[in-house]
């Protein structure tokens, strides 16, 4: 099942379940027609972008990082 296929099934669930109360349940029911609305493509390609530019985000900093010891490690020699 699709990443986009779980959280459909989900926000439906959570849009009829008896326990949520009327403002969960009506958030839930808009996260459900928005993503309907958004289609399982457009949801695949936002979230692989995202996906991306968190991996690019986590290889900036580590490069950061990496030069940082690097520079510490020459000043200690």
């Amino acid at each position: 099942m699709s990443e986009y296929q779980h959280l459909l099934e989900t926000y439906k669930m959570e849009s009829e379940h008896p326990y949520n109360d009327g403002w969960s349940q009506l958030h839930y029911k808009e996260q459900y027609e928005n993503l309907l609305k958004l289609g399982e493509k457009e949801f695949t390609t936002k979230m692989t972008k995202r996906k991306i530019e968190e991996l690019e985000n986590k290889m900036s900093a580590l490069t950061i990082e990496l030069n940082d010891l690097k520079s510490k490690l020459l000043d200690t020699d």
